[in-house]
């Protein structure tokens, strides 16, 4: 064999050898690559999904809840103002009054009756045909068989209720319809129309019952839902609310209507969601059919068509999976008030579920099949795989004709392809460390592009969210260091105090005031409780904190004093809704007597221990940022070595188990007097135990405050 065939042989061979070892470590880097790119991009588009579905479910539920308050409040308003009619009607000529058969006159008709976009009668066969309304007039009728002309008061608050109709209409920000019907048979609607059905008398309706049953001055608002509207045949959600005459007595009932069909659309969808999302509104409670917690579906897309008659109902339906235990837990969830996502089936298709609380028991649950995100997925799959096929085609063609060509493009090739994937992984490392000021400035056409898009906005929400959970645990700090660091020493007085809160901040207050160590037999102390709970109620517990130890240092009787706080509390929050209960009392050990004030609180409890019987501290007196100018009344008695005080705040008796009982003042009496040998720090430390066994599982609901004081000599 010639020699240059040798070197020929030589060549071929230095060169083969490497080429080769080059092609296999290159095809091995490239596919160990494209499984590594499949695998990251499934899980993190799943996650992306996950939380994009938890926060548009989140956003969900506060803009609904946002709504549902402010229409709410809308009632409050026009509901007072007709009960304030009934004692100042004011006057009404016939000639500002369109009744129903008015608006069917076209001589006798409103000026401005005209169809409306959005207004219109959906019937039974599935046909739309608009119908005109007046936005400047709402429609007077009476109910069959009521003559309009025996009832003058009413037809003149009626009237006199044009301006609230158009008022709470324009302020409002959902398309709600109203309607105000009175014990007489007299009723009003707004928007003005003529299209109630024969015999039609709301007096029958669902939400007028309702509102004749609801009971809690705490709510004075009833929720029915669903229904459908006796005008339109579109399925509403009702609230209603009582309106009472001037001796107290039921004088009708204001109901405000809401399109199912609103509230489902709520959710700000992606497009590509959209038609792939199911949007339920569930009630949390024990199933009636077998006792065991449930989901009761209140609103569903299928509820929209279930039916076109007024008089018919809406049969609503429990909703279920088939993997019970995590069904289960998503509920119990649910009913702790948390906002959550899981993956279980629903109607039989592995699905993703994000729920968030809209109020007590009651959610918005977004529901869409694995099946839609799968697809993107598996596109992403499918171009990387296409990917890695081209690329080891490549290497095959380059080792074949051109083999420096083909290691050199081969490395070159695998180099661009991972490299965005390390920069991609070096900065997720880098927000693990919490580097919040990482961003991707490197631009990618395919799947990995929208991957660190999302990577980009995800970032900032981050950071906001570890900010806001910063701020809240200034906050908690904060307000723990408003409250008393040790019981003060009084001559002839055992005293413990102490709070628990269920958030990181809450409304409950206690302090020692006008406490002075060369006047040790007379200590004040004060127990509030701000309505609601976190941040609002913090600041309000706060600003009543600050106002109380202000003006108690200045002269004055105890009466003067809350008189005073409650001026500048009513100013401040009188339109807010909120408000404080508060127990002020000062006790004089030399004097043997105790001296107290009630602001809605409950009354502070007094244990005899020389005789084991209870009695009160009681006395009239409604809650701080009510009235401006309320008088409140000073009691007094005297007290004895022996006798136990006891204040709290009702999340102490209040407290519920699992089961949904409260643990009760009897409970916390029996406590008291069990260990009233004990020191007011150890009585105390009793209670809070006993109250949080009998609690657990179910998390703290409210604040819990308590103040013991023993009486020594």
């Amino acid at each position: 064999m010639k020699l240059r065939w040798k070197v020929f042989l030589l060549l071929m061979i230095f060169s083969l050898v490497p080429l080769m070892v080059v092609t296999a470590i290159s095809q091995k880097a490239t596919k160990t690559a494209g499984n590594m790119l499949s695998h990251d991009s499934r899980t993190a588009l799943l996650e992306l999904s996950e939380r994009a579905l938890e926060v548009t479910v989140r956003n969900t539920a506060e803009i609904q809840k946002g709504l549902e308050s402010a229409l709410e409040f809308r009632m409050a308003s026009m509901a007072r103002k007709a009960e304030y009619l009934y004692v100042m009607p004011g006057p009404a000529s016939d000639a500002s009054l369109y009744w129903k058969k008015d608006f069917n006159d076209p001589a006798k008709a409103p000026p401005d009756l005209a169809p409306h976009d959005g207004y219109e009668i959906r019937h039974m066969d599935g046909q739309v045909t608009p119908y005109s309304i007046s936005l400047e007039y709402p429609v007077i009728a009476a109910a069959p068989g009521v003559n309009p002309d025996e009832h003058p008061v009413d037809k003149a608050v009626l009237a006199s209720l044009r301006d609230e109709f158009i008022s709470a209409y324009r302020d409002g920000e959902s398309r709600a319809t109203a309607c105000i019907a009175l014990e007489s048979g007299l009723f009003a609607a707004y928007p003005g129309h003529g299209e109630f059905p024969d015999g039609y008398d709301p007096r029958l309706k669902p939400w007028y019952r309702a509102a004749l049953t609801q009971t809690s001055p705490d709510n004075p608002v009833t929720w029915t839902f669903p229904m459908v509207d006796e005008v339109t045949g579109q399925v509403v959600f009702a609230a209603s609310t009582l309106i009472h005459d001037p001796e107290g007595k039921v004088a009708g009932v204001l109901c405000m209507d809401v399109l199912l069909e609103e509230v489902l659309n709520m959710a700000a969808m992606p497009s590509s969601w959209i038609g792939k999302v199911e949007t339920y509104d569930l009630l949390v409670q024990n199933n009636s059919d077998n006792g065991e917690l449930g989901a009761l579906v209140l609103a569903h897309d299928d509820y929209v068509t279930a039916t076109r008659d007024w008089t018919g109902m809406i049969f609503t339906e429990w909703l279920d999976s088939q993997d019970k235990e995590i069904f289960h837990t998503v509920l119990k969830s649910m009913e702790q008030g948390n906002t959550g996502v899981a993956r279980l089936r629903c109607k039989g298709k592995d699905s993703i579920w994000a729920f968030a609380p809209v109020g007590r028991k009651y959610y918005k649950l977004l529901v869409t099949p694995m099946s839609s995100i799968n697809s993107s997925i598996n596109k992403a799959n499918e171009v990387v795989e296409s990917l890695t096929r081209k690329h080891l085609l490549v290497n095959f063609i380059a080792a074949c004709w051109a083999l420096l060509l083909g290691v050199i493009g081969a490395m070159i090739i695998s180099r661009l392809f991972t490299t965005h994937i390390h920069q991609m992984i070096d900065a997720v490392k880098r927000l693990a460390r919490g580097d919040f000021s990482v961003h991707m400035d490197f631009e990618i056409s395919d799947e990995r592009g929208e991957l660190i898009t999302a990577f980009n906005e995800m970032v900032p929400r981050l950071r906001e969210n570890v900010r806001l959970k910063k701020a809240l645990e200034l906050a908690h700090e904060v307000q723990q260091n408003l409250l008393p660091v040790d019981a003060p020493l009084v001559t002839g007085l055992d005293i413990a105090g102490a709070i628990v809160y269920s958030d990181e901040t809450g409304g409950d207050y206690y302090d020692y005031l006008e406490f002075d160590e060369t006047n040790d037999h007379k200590i004040t102390v004060v127990v509030g409780d701000v309505s609601g709970h976190g941040i609002p109620s913090a600041l309000l517990m706060t600003t009543a904190r600050a106002l109380f130890r202000q003006r108690s240092s200045m002269r004055g009787s105890i009466t003067s004093i809350v008189s005073d706080v409650n001026k500048l509390l009513t100013r401040d929050v009188g339109l807010s809704g909120r408000f404080m209960t508060l127990f002020y009392m000062d006790l004089d050990t030399q004097k043997k007597q105790v001296k107290w004030l009630r602001a809605g609180h409950d009354p502070a409890l007094v244990l005899d221990s020389n005789t084991g019987e209870f009695s009160e501290l009681d006395g009239e007196g409604i809650f701080l940022g009510g009235i401006e100018d309320y008088e409140y009344k000073e009691y007094e008695r005297k007290i004895h070595a022996g006798q136990i005080i006891a204040v709290g705040t009702d999340g102490v008796w209040e407290a519920r188990n699992q089961q949904g009982d409260m643990f009760g003042k009897e409970a916390f009496k029996k406590i008291i007097a069990d260990n009233a040998h004990e020191s007011a720090q150890v009585i105390m430390d009793k209670v809070f135990e006993a109250v949080e066994a009998f609690r657990l599982p179910v998390h703290q609901e409210d604040d819990i405050t308590l103040v013991i004081i023993k009486v020594l000599k």
